[in-house]
């Protein structure tokens, strides 16, 4: 079994052609959702301020906004720009492209690598170019991309590597798993403890290589090839920070490394905290009296609940219901290497944003990508299995549902925000430079090329609109207000306070809408 499955190439191993497809498939998609995306994500103008920044240097760019602190991401956007000459905005937009095709490619080659069946290729590019919420990020500005795409590429060569345990591939692992952490500081928990998986690695790699011509000593097996695979894995690391310790021994600090080395110490501990916090606050407002005894286990059940609520809505109902059959009819090749490797990438994940969640009681879609990218290398092997039961109808059936539910993420279905970028559009063009300007909306204010880099500094205090009422609105020249159909009957009044006249009104369907108002004499 293994010698069928043992291939020594990377990505062309399978059949050509479904790599070749899923490659102008994911393309297409990026560029249409690109196309047909009008107004860009929060996160983007961190970025885009932080990349135009770093002809200043780095430093410069680092301390501009939240996100910037991890600055990775940034300076790839702004090289990219000068080198093919085009806007920041465009070079992002070529570099998400290009993460997201290598994420499509790697998590068909991860799949082609556990089981090289074609039918079984063909599926795994099903699945991750219909994947909802994958896709759903296509468009937004986000160093995620670039995460996702190191982060399944240290999974596969890590395949490799438990496999058939040869130096190369431990190099590409950490090559992989740093690049990842060089865009998102949480790839560095994966850096630090998947090594971790050789101690329980007793029948992988080394354990099936052909039979020795020499006779293997004491040194060749048991705790001493352990030693050598966690040394072979960790190698840059090491090296790196040998470098580091030599050259920055009195002060390293960079970016947010305090706050992953604060992470790494207490998250734990402050999660117990939050959750007592929390237990204390559902004793005190919402249980009755007679239910007090049961608080930690109402609440301890009310956050796994709600977590995984948020894992199924982030896979689709679909996709959570084919990995189910997966695990419970065991459909994945029972190669122990694949096993490990899979399900170690899976609990860090988890324990990564549990913590999180139970320190913040949030959680964005994009935050449980990673591990939804791991889950869904079961659903093809749930396909594959369904097909051979299933009736020809059956299983066409089963693949227009698979497609029903991906298509808003290719396809935006929900009212259009077009209205916000035509009433920035309209302020760059209408509003003097020298004239003070009051938005409660971010990318608006981002739109009205009105306020430079202090919009980081000022847009906290101008989200909330009661910084406007008691006639504080006279301090303004224009106020560009936005206001949704469901704003609280508070907000309308203090609107209607305004007293200038209204010079525009951009709105959608839904009645969404940004009130433009002018002082009648500047």
């Amino acid at each position: 079994m293994y010698g069928v499955m043992h291939t020594k190439k990377f990505f062309l191993s399978g059949d050509k052609l479904v790599y070749l497809i899923a490659a102008i498939m994911s393309i297409v998609f990026s560029i249409s959702t690109i196309l047909h995306n009008s107004l860009i994500n929060p996160d983007a103008i961190c970025y885009l301020f932080s990349a135009d920044e770093m002809k200043l240097g780095i430093h410069s760019a680092m301390n501009i906004c939240a996100q910037a602190k991890w600055p990775f991401y940034s300076a790839m956007v702004y090289a990219l720009s000068k080198i093919i000459s085009v806007s920041t905005l465009n070079s992002a937009y070529i570099l998400d492209s290009l993460f997201t095709l290598i994420s499509v490619l790697t998590f068909i080659a991860i799949v082609n690598y556990i089981s090289p069946k074609s039918r079984l290729v063909w599926l795994g590019a099903l699945v991750i170019l219909l994947a909802h919420e994958f896709n759903s990020v296509r468009q937004d500005i986000i160093r995620d991309h670039g995460y996702w795409a190191f982060y399944l590429l240290s999974i596969y060569f890590l395949l490799h590597y438990f496999r058939e345990p040869q130096i190369r591939y431990a190099l590409l692992w950490n090559i992989s798993a740093i690049i990842a952490t060089l865009f998102r500081v949480e790839g560095a928990v994966f850096l630090l403890f998947i090594p971790f998986l050789v101690i329980p690695a007793k029948e992988v790699g080394w354990a099936k290589r052909s039979v020795p011509t020499k006779p293997r000593d004491d040194r060749s097996s048991g705790l001493f090839l352990r030693i050598k695979s966690y040394i072979q894995l960790n190698l840059i690391n090491i090296t790196a920070l040998i470098i580091l310790g030599v050259l920055f021994h009195r002060n390293l600090h960079v970016g947010r490394i305090d706050e992953l080395q604060f992470q790494l110490m207490s998250g734990i501990s402050n999660s117990i905290h939050h959750f007592t916090e929390m237990k204390q606050s559902l004793a005190k407002y919402i249980l009755t009296e007679e239910s007090l005894r049961d608080c930690g286990i109402i609440l301890c059940l009310t956050l796994i609940f709600s977590y995984v609520i948020n894992v199924v809505s982030n896979l689709s109902f679909i996709y959570t219901a084919l990995i189910i059959y997966a695990w419970i009819k065991q459909l994945m090749p029972k190669e122990f290497s694949v096993k490990l490797v899979l399900y170690g990438y899976l609990l860090i994940n988890i324990v990564v944003s549990t913590i999180f969640y139970t320190e913040h009681l949030f959680l964005s879609k994009r935050y449980l990508i990673a591990l939804s990218l791991v889950l869904m290398i079961w659903v093809p092997f749930a396909l594959d299995e369904l097909f051979k039961k299933l009736k020809p109808k059956l299983s066409m059936a089963l693949i227009i549902l698979i497609f029903l539910t991906s298509i808003g993420g290719i396809i935006s279905f929900g009212y259009s925000k077009k209205y916000i970028r035509q009433a920035g559009d309209w302020m760059a063009t209408n509003v003097p430079e020298q004239a003070s300007v009051y938005s409660n909306d971010y990318q608006l204010m981002y739109y009205s090329q009105h306020f430079g880099k202090a919009i980081f500094s000022i847009a906290k205090n101008y989200f909330d609109i009661h910084s406007i009422e008691n006639d504080k609105w006279k301090q303004y020249d224009y106020l560009a207000i936005r206001l949704n159909k469901y704003d609280s009957p508070e907000n309308f009044k203090i609107v209607n306070q305004i007293r200038y006249p209204l010079a525009y009104v951009f709105a959608n369907n839904r009645g969404d809408q940004i009130r433009i108002y002018q002082r009648k004499s500047l």
